[in-house]
């Protein structure tokens, strides 16, 4: 059991879909939303059992029950923010509720034919949630700027307790053989699933049922990895997969309902060599999913695909006694396919950055070996604001700094950690498209581990 309560939380804002400007971001240390609170609660009960009944043959499964809910109030932004920061607000009471039970169950098969090895997985999932919320707004709504703040307007009307909303049921049955040949040089995996995925919306005001989806799918699922050398893995890998529609959250005027399922799409293939003391990874892929607008009307919907193509780059291990490295770099292109504005077809989709990167150093000091020095750089490059890819977001850069120091302590193994992130404090935006909010202010993070 958990209970979390937090003043002063500080939610998205909405910028302007048609501004003529990004704002600056203002201070990371303020709040445009003065007054906020979010109460968290959260109730969770999971087990799961494993037996070999041979050595070639073992049973699982699983169950867990979650219980969880939010009690906060969720200002949100109408009109949003403009190009100097002004905006209007009006204040909510936004209460929620998730009763989830989930399963899992399964037999894993182990048996040779001919110079062949099969691992063969028969598995069944099953998902069931019912979620709800209450969403109580206030009367009126008061002019405000996200550099100088207004209070928050009163909420005149009673708080009342979630009601039902929508109900999610998700099965999954899979049947995957690993085939193994010329003593684990080649592996090669192949699959199947069918998946079924029910979604029910419902009135929150009068606990009638909107609307009903019903979506199956059958699958494939393909894996393959080559190892010509010791130290040389090749892969590629295809995956389809049925998943449920987006609840829509507060902010829209369909908060609360269930957009339709959808099928998904990902292609991967990569190279990983080991060179002994580092290990460098390569690999492109692709994925498809749909594209998520505000419509002109404020809700959130589907317009064509956003298909993510990707170079992933990393390296990482002991460059040197004592010291140790790891780097990272992500080339995307988030393209939109199908889109219903013409003009949109071949853009970039809303608040996806095209470049990431990452690199980090830990060195064990020489003089204090159980002291430890770390470091790390993240950049990412900017995004667009609107599919339209009008106006862009700034790339942001991030300096994080820290120290570890292991040691006994009373016979007790203790690792003490010591970390500053964002060490030059800069201000910058974080976005999934028109949503924002502002990256963390420099910040110090103190812990402490010891093992009994």
């Amino acid at each position: 059991m958990q209970r979390d309560s937090t003043d002063n939380f500080r939610p998205q804002v909405s910028i302007l879909s048609t501004t003529t400007a990004i704002p600056a971001p203002p201070d990371a240390r303020g709040n445009w939303y003065p007054g906020t609170t979010l109460v968290q609660k959260d109730t969770t009960v999971a087990s799961n059992i494993e037996f070999d009944l041979t050595d070639w043959l073992t049973v699982y499964a699983g169950l867990g029950y979650r219980d969880g809910s939010n009690d906060q109030v969720f200002p949100s932004s109408s009109p949003a923010v403009n190009a100097l920061g002004n905006f209007t607000v009006r204040n909510s009471y936004y209460d929620s509720y998730t009763r989830t039970t989930s399963g899992m169950a399964g037999t894993r098969l182990r048996f040779d034919t001919g110079p062949v090895r099969h691992a063969i997985n028969v598995g069944f999932t099953g998902f069931q949630q019912e979620a709800g919320n209450a969403y109580i707004q206030s009367a009126g709504s008061v002019a405000t700027n996200i550099y100088r703040p207004s209070r928050l307007p009163a909420i005149t009307a009673a708080r009342t307790d979630p009601t039902k909303a929508s109900e999610t049921t998700l099965t999954s049955v899979a049947v995957a053989d690993t085939m193994s040949f010329l003593d684990d040089r080649l592996l090669l995996t192949l699959g199947v699933r069918d998946q079924q995925v029910t979604l029910k919306s419902y009135s929150t005001a009068t606990g009638a049922m909107t609307s009903k989806y019903d979506a199956s799918a059958t699958t494939p699922l393909a894996g393959l990895v080559v190892k010509p050398l010791e130290n040389l893995s090749l892969y590629a890998n295809y995956a389809e997969g049925l998943s449920r529609g987006t609840i829509v959250g507060a902010g829209y005027a369909n908060t609360g309902a269930v957009l339709a399922p959808f099928k998904s799409k990902q292609y991967e293939a990569g190279v990983k060599v080991d060179w002994g003391t580092v290990t460098t990874t390569a690999a492109v892929f692709q994925i498809s999913k749909p594209n998520s607008i505000r419509t002109a009307s404020n809700d959130l919907a589907y317009d064509g695909e956003q298909r993510n193509r990707g170079l992933e780059l990393s390296a990482y291990g002991e460059i040197l006694p004592g010291l140790r490295a790891m780097a990272s770099a992500t080339f995307l292109k988030p393209e939109l396919t199908r889109t219903a504005v013409a003009a949109e077809q071949g853009n970039d989709a809303a608040g996806v950055p095209d470049k990431t990167f990452s690199g980090s150093l830990d060195w064990t000091t020489p003089w204090v070996p159980e002291l430890s020095l770390n470091g790390r750089v993240i950049h990412t490059s900017g995004s667009y604001l609107t599919a339209a890819n009008t106006l862009r977001f700034d790339g942001w850069t991030r300096v994080d700094v820290g120290a570890r120091y292991s040691a006994d302590i009373g016979g007790k193994p203790v690792t003490l950690r010591a970390n500053v992130e964002n060490l030059f404090d800069k201000n910058y935006w974080l976005t999934t498209g028109t949503y924002v909010t502002v990256g963390a202010p420099r910040t110090v993070v103190l812990s402490a581990t010891v093992d009994f």
